[in-house]
């Protein structure tokens, strides 16, 4: 299947889930990670902050953990202004406030190069068993795993296994190392 038919069919089916199916499934992801990962080289993180009208995978409950266990590491997320992307450092209690996407950015933080990153969580939609993820269809975050360092390792989340394939994978596509699901860890 092409990246418009999955992203359409996945969209609308992750849209469709019932909330005590969408919290079961955030619960379920959030103790794989922390299960699977155990992040001890891990300095600089970056994770996205969840676009909820979408029903992405919650991220808060990663943030939290990381910064209450893990007071050391840097968290960042993502501003996008136009394109590029930028990576801002964040801190939970910072004020955030909603761009033009409905996405929540920090309304002031420090810019963090994306090579200096160690790990990257990525949102999707849906992703294929080779790791190639189809996210809102922007390229935000293709652009921007190009600019970070070849050993980065990138982390999916997302509620649904992989497709068999997708079709229309481009050269400017980055596949993921692993994909976390409600059953399990996917890895590429």
């Amino acid at each position: 299947m092409t990246k418009a038919r999955v992203r359409k069919k996945y969209l609308v089916q992750r849209k469709s889930m019932n909330e005590a199916s969408y919290q079961t499934c955030n619960q379920s992801i959030h103790k794989i990670f922390f299960e699977y990962f155990t992040l001890k080289k891990c300095q600089k993180i970056h994770i996205y902050l969840p676009l909820y009208k979408n029903k992405e995978v919650d991220t808060w409950p990663i943030v939290s953990t990381l910064q209450n266990e893990r007071k050391e590491i840097v968290i960042s997320v993502p501003k996008l202004v136009g394109s590029p992307m930028f990576i801002q450092s964040y801190q939970i209690g910072m004020p955030l406030k909603e761009n033009q996407w409905g996405i929540q950015e920090p309304v002031e933080s420090v810019f963090i190069p994306a090579y200096e990153l160690d790990l990257v969580v990525l949102p999707l939609i849906i992703f294929d068993k080779r790791g190639y993820r189809v996210g809102c269809g922007k390229g935000h975050y293709d652009r921007f795993l190009k600019k970070c360092r070849e050993d980065i390792v990138k982390v999916g989340l997302c509620f649904e296994a992989p497709v068999e394939a997708i079709e229309d994978i481009k050269e400017y596509d980055v596949p993921m190392n692993y994909c976390v699901t409600p059953e399990k860890v996917y890895v590429f």
